[in-house]
C-alpha cells in the first residue's frame, strides 16, 4: 500500500467533519437568517435598503480574497451566474418574499423546500438523478413541509401568495448557486469571494447611484444590527459556511441539511417567544428529520471510505 493509499482516508475523514461542522453553523445562521430580515422589514427598510448592506459589507470583507484570487480559472460567463445566483439574485427574491409573507412561510419555502429546488437545478443544469432511496427521502420531506406549511398557509391573501412564489423562486435560486459550485468545481473561498465581490460590484453602485443617501436615513442602532448580522454573518461567513459544505459533501448534502432550519426556528420559538407548535407541525418535522436522516447517513458513510 502506498503512502498515498493510508494518508487517503484520514483526508477524506477531515472534510467530512469540516463539512458537517460547517453544516452547523449554516443551519444555526439560517435559522436567525429569516427572523432578523423579517424584524428589519417591519421598520422603514425597503428589500432593496436590506440587499445594499447584506451585499455591500458582505462584499467588502471578502474583497480581499477575491483580489489575491480572481475568478479561480473560470471565465467571466461562467463566473457571472454564479455571483448572480449565490449573492444578490437570492438576496433580492428572498428580501421582496419576506416583505409579503410571513417568517415562517420563508423558513420553510426557502430552506425546507431546498433539497426538493437542488434535486430539480440538478437534473436541469447536470442531469443528476437520484436513486430509488433518495426518492423515498424526498417524499418524506415534502410530506414534513405540507404538514408544517398546512396551518400558516390555508388562509394566505393574495399578497402572501406572491411572496410565496418569491420565496419559492429564492430557493430555486439559492439551490442553483449550490449545483453550479459543484459542478464548475471552485475551492469554497475562492467561490464566497467570487459571489460577494462580484454583487458588491453589480448591485451595490447601482444602489447609491439611484438613493445616495437612503441608507443613512435609518437608525444607527438598525444599521448595526442589521448590517452585522446581513453584511458579515449572513453576507460573509454563511456563505463560506455553505460553499465549504457543498465542496466537502455535495449540494445535495448541503440542500438536505438546510431543510433541519423551519424545525430548529419552530422548536425555538417554543422558549423564545412561547409558540407551541400543534401537531401537524410536530408531524411534519418528524417527517424533515427522518427524510434528512436516509442520504445523510449514506453520504457520511460513503465519506469514511
Amino acid at each position: 500500500m502506498t503512502s498515498r493509499e493510508t494518508q487517503r482516508p484520514s483526508f477524506v475523514q477531515r472534510e467530512t467533519l469540516i463539512g458537517i461542522l460547517c453544516a452547523i453553523g449554516v443551519v444555526a445562521l439560517f435559522s436567525g437568517f429569516v427572523l432578523v430580515s423579517r424584524l428589519g422589514l417591519r421598520t422603514t427598510m425597503e428589500p432593496v435598503d436590506l440587499a445594499a448592506l447584506r451585499l455591500s459589507i458582505g462584499g467588502l470583507v471578502l474583497l480581499p480574497l477575491f483580489l489575491r484570487h480572481g475568478l479561480a480559472g473560470l471565465r467571466p460567463l461562467q463566473a457571472l451566474p454564479l455571483a448572480v445566483a449565490g449573492g444578490m439574485g437570492f438576496a433580492l427574491l428572498a428580501y421582496s418574499g419576506f416583505q409579503r409573507a410571513p417568517a415562517s412561510h420563508g423558513s420553510l419555502l426557502i430552506h425546507g423546500a431546498l433539497p426538493l429546488s437542488n434535486l430539480l437545478v440538478g437534473y436541469a443544469i447536470a442531469g443528476t438523478q437520484p436513486v430509488r432511496r433518495e426518492l423515498f427521502a424526498y417524499g418524506l420531506i415534502l410530506l414534513g413541509i405540507v404538514l408544517m406549511a398546512w396551518d400558516s398557509l390555508a388562509n394566505s391573501t393574495l399578497r402572501t401568495l406572491g411572496g410565496d412564489a418569491l420565496l419559492l423562486a429564492a430557493s430555486l435560486t439559492w439551490a442553483t448557486y449550490g449545483v453550479l459550485l459543484r459542478k464548475l468545481k471552485v475551492p469554497a473561498l475562492p467561490a464566497a469571494a467570487i459571489v460577494a465581490a462580484g454583487s458588491l460590484l453589480l448591485y451595490v453602485p447601482a444602489y447609491f447611484v439611484l438613493a445616495p443617501t437612503r441608507l443613512f436615513q435609518f437608525p444607527v442602532s438598525e444599521l448595526l444590527l442589521q448590517g452585522l448580522f446581513q453584511g458579515l454573518l449572513i453576507g460573509a461567513v454563511s456563505l463560506f459556511f455553505y460553499t465549504r459544505t457543498v465542496t466537502a459533501l455535495g449540494a445535495s448534502f448541503a440542500a438536505l441539511i438546510s431543510a433541519i432550519v423551519p424545525g430548529v426556528t419552530t422548536l425555538a420559538a417554543i422558549p423564545l417567544l412561547g409558540e407551541i407548535p400543534s401537531v401537524q407541525v410536530v408531524a411534519g418535522i418528524v417527517a424533515v428529520a427522518t427524510g434528512i436522516t436516509i442520504p445523510v447517513v449514506a453520504t457520511l458513510r460513503r465519506g469514511d471510505r
